[in-house]
């Protein structure tokens, strides 16, 4: 009996053994593991079980498995199918929970927003300090550094005398010896001197690239409202002038200067007088050195112009019948005899149109010889009443081909004449009150012309008002000066026309041509404008040059406008 009872209790405890197992387990094994992870609730009836299983089997039991019957296997699956289902929805409502709980608590974080906007403030103060010191340093540096320096340039001392080609590069005679350093500077200066600084055009850096949108309206309307941008805005009752050193002063005329002409590049001036010479300088109002000076035996120079469309050359006639071209780079100098088919005896009077293919010459009969710059042969020519005296070209736009040619002459009646139509006369008028032209000047595309006359008398002129009047008025009739006008040259845009005549001391006058006014502020009393010959615009009215008797070429700074 003892031994049935013992039989019966170990038959017993292996099947609650394998059915505490299988439930540990499935429990385990079917279990999600983001449900382990996540859940205290089911950390916690893990290790119930756990404990479960150590009370029943000890610490150190291994449970034991049999093979499971289909009817086992059955009822299993069906348990898990069901525990899974059960396990889902307690999921979603512990999710459901964890957003309950979620929106119960609000963290606090004004303080950190409130240090961040602190921290940020003090990054800002930091960096704008730092742009600041930026641009102190940057317009302290405004003048380019060089980037590298070689130190033994300091240690190197150059004998001036040594060689005789560097004698030019010493300021006085005294100076022998120049350390390596200044012997540099004297040959970027030579350099700088000898080519000009459209040389070094292309090393510049160009600051308008680095100005937005809104810093470019700024300074153009600056420049507008200062007068400084070409035709805009230039003051009708004061004109800003300055005083730079005369353009000549390296190499002054010995006699009258007669003639004075730009290059188109703004950097070279030229200069013509009875001392038979012609002299090149380069300006940049504080040195202008002497690049190039010709001496022409045989021709005392009434008038020196440049030709040519790159202006290489340079035409010089006198009261001679033959007439001279120079190449102002090379030197070299060709004597042109005369103009075939012509017998005139002085070619002293001409003018060139503002592309430089066309040579004016005035000769007698009131016939004006058009002599092409390229075979410096007559190509045509017009024919006026009476004898001719001044003369004048212009076209489309600034420096293009010439369309037209206006004439006038003793008879005091201007004629305009199409050069692209047969030279044919499109029009002519007699100038209002005028005893004889003795000087004419256009803009460069023709709309507006002046005549000066013997009186001293200068009529300003609107070309398409004039071409539908029998007698055309005068827009102005300027009565400023009293003795015969000489000569009458307009600035590039036609704002400013300058008048003077060689009869009288100080007779010079600058005229708005918009305001239709004298300036009234210059020239003064105490200009040493002596008696003025000559005048003539920089190309883009930058300087303006006055020759007068003694040799001198006066030099003078346009504030309103920027270029040279």
């Amino acid at each position: 009996m003892l031994f049935i009872g013992f039989g019966f209790w170990i038959v017993r405890r292996n099947d609650l053994h394998k059915v505490a197992c299988t439930v540990a387990l499935s429990s385990v094994y079917k279990m999600p593991k983001r449900r382990r992870e996540s859940s205290v609730d089911e950390e916690g009836a893990s290790s119930k079980e756990a404990a479960l299983a150590a009370a029943l089997f000890g610490s150190g039991g291994e449970p034991t498995f049999r093979v499971q019957s289909d009817d086992e296997s059955d009822s299993e699956h069906h348990t898990h199918q069901r525990r899974s289902e059960e396990k889902e929805s307690a999921q979603s409502d512990d999710e459901g929970e964890e957003q309950e709980q979620d929106s119960l608590f609000v963290v606090d974080t004004s303080k950190d927003e409130a240090a961040a906007a602190e921290l940020c403030s003090d990054d800002e103060g930091e960096s704008s300090s730092d742009d600041e010191e930026e641009i102190k340093s940057d317009k302290k540096g405004d003048a380019m550094q060089p980037v590298w320096e070689d130190e033994d340039d300091l240690n190197i001392d150059i004998d001036m005398t040594a060689v005789n080609r560097m004698r030019k590069l010493r300021k006085t005679e005294d100076e022998k010896v120049l350390t390596g350093k200044e012997y540099a500077e004297r040959l970027r200066e030579f350099h700088n001197n000898l080519r000009g600084e459209t040389a070094l055009k292309w090393a510049r850096i160009d600051q308008s690239d680095n100005l937005d949108a809104s810093d470019e309206a700024k300074t153009s309307k600056s420049l507008v409202k200062s007068g400084a941008l070409p035709g805009e805005g230039l003051p009708a009752g004061k004109l800003r002038v300055t005083r730079r050193k005369d353009a000549n002063q390296k190499a002054p005329s010995k006699a009258v200067v007669q003639s004075i002409d730009w290059h188109r590049g703004g950097q070279v001036m030229l200069t013509a007088g009875m001392d038979k010479k012609l002299r090149a300088f380069r300006i940049d109002g504080d040195v202008n050195s002497c690049s190039r000076s010709i001496h022409f035996p045989d021709l005392p120079i009434s008038q020196a112009r440049f030709i040519g469309a790159d202006h290489s050359q340079v035409v010089c006639a006198g009261r001679r019948r033959f007439f001279y071209v120079a190449d102002v780079e090379s030197g070299k100098v060709k004597r042109i005899p005369q103009l075939l088919g012509r017998k005139d005896k002085s070619l002293e009077s001409f003018e060139v149109s503002e592309d430089g293919s066309l040579i004016g010459f005035m000769c007698n009969d009131g016939h004006v010889a058009l002599v092409s710059q390229k075979t410096k042969r007559m190509v045509s020519s017009v024919k006026m009443n009476g004898s001719v005296r001044c003369c004048a070209f212009f076209g489309d736009t600034y420096g293009s081909a010439p369309r037209g040619l206006y004439t006038a002459g003793g008879d005091g009646v201007v004629y305009t004449w199409d050069l692209r139509n047969m030279n044919r006369c499109l029009h002519r008028h007699k100038d209002e009150g005028s005893l004889g032209a003795t000087a004419l000047a256009c803009t460069y595309d023709g709309r507006t012309y002046a005549v000066g006359s013997s009186s001293g008398v200068v009529n300003v002129y609107d070309a398409k008002a004039a071409a539908e009047a029998y007698r055309p008025a005068p827009e102005k009739a300027i009565m400023n000066l009293t003795t015969a006008i000489d000569r009458l040259t307009f600035n590039h845009d036609g704002q400013i026309l300058s008048l003077l005549s060689r009869r009288e001391k100080g007779a010079l006058r600058l005229y708005h041509v918009g305001a239709k006014k004298i300036f009234a502020n210059w020239p003064t009393a105490r200009t040493p404008l002596s008696y003025a010959s000559c005048a003539s615009f920089s190309p883009q009215s930058g300087y303006f040059s006055i020759g007068n008797d003694k040799g001198r070429v006066l030099l003078y700074r346009l504030d309103h406008f920027i270029g040279a």
